[in-house]
Formats: structure tokens, C-alpha cells, sequence
């Protein structure tokens, strides 16, 4: 599965820019702290008052390993990725995500 961590996207908070597809779409990254969020704003250029917002809530591993008491699951690997391409392995501490693999307890 497919985990965003929350200190890449807290980093990146305020971040604006064009979608690198040319499609005259723009976006701004913010980060709700306490609610460990990803809020990202997307609008097309010229039509600001169209904008739509995704939030999405971001785990370290520990907090997927808390999150899964009681389901009968567990983390069994953790592969940090600094793309959602994953093309590029890295080191926990500098990953925008992560592939959780999870099995039966």
C-alpha cells in the first residue's frame, strides 16, 4: 500500500506550481499539522474560483503500526521511495512516501 509521510509533505507546505503535463493546471501543497494532512489545492489557470482541495492523511510507520492494533494486520516491510514513480529508493528520513507491505499477525 501506498503511505505519504508526513514530514516531506509538512516540508513542502506552500508550495505553488504548474502540473508538469502542460495542462494549464495549477497547484498549492499545505499541510494540516494536527490532523497529519496533505491538503492539496488544484485549480485551471485563470479559473481560481473552481479550485478543488484533496486531503490526504499522511503516517509515519509507527503510526501505521498503531493504526492496525486490532485488524489482524502488521507491517512486515517498509520501502521508502522519494517519487510516486518509484524509481528512486532512499532512505526513510528523506522519502515523500512509502510501499507498506502488510500480512496476517
Amino acid at each position: 500500500m501506498d503511505v505519504l509521510v508526513p514530514w516531506y509533505w509538512a516540508r513542502r507546505a506552500g508550495n505553488e506550481e504548474d502540473f508538469p503535463t502542460g495542462s494549464g493546471v495549477r497547484y498549492f501543497d499545505g499541510f494540516d499539522p494536527d490532523g497529519c494532512r496533505l491538503t492539496e489545492r488544484m485549480w485551471r489557470v485563470g479559473h481560481e474560483d473552481d479550485a478543488v482541495t484533496q486531503s490526504l492523511r499522511c503516517y509515519s510507520p509507527a503510526d501505521l503500526h498503531l493504526s492496525l492494533e486490532g485488524t489482524g494486520l502488521s507491517v512486515v516491510d517498509v520501502e521508502p521511495f522519494t517519487d510516486e514513480g518509484y524509481s528512486e529508493p532512499c532512505e526513510l528520513a528523506d522519502a515523500m512516501l512509502y510501499l507498506a507491505t502488510l500480512a496476517p499477525a
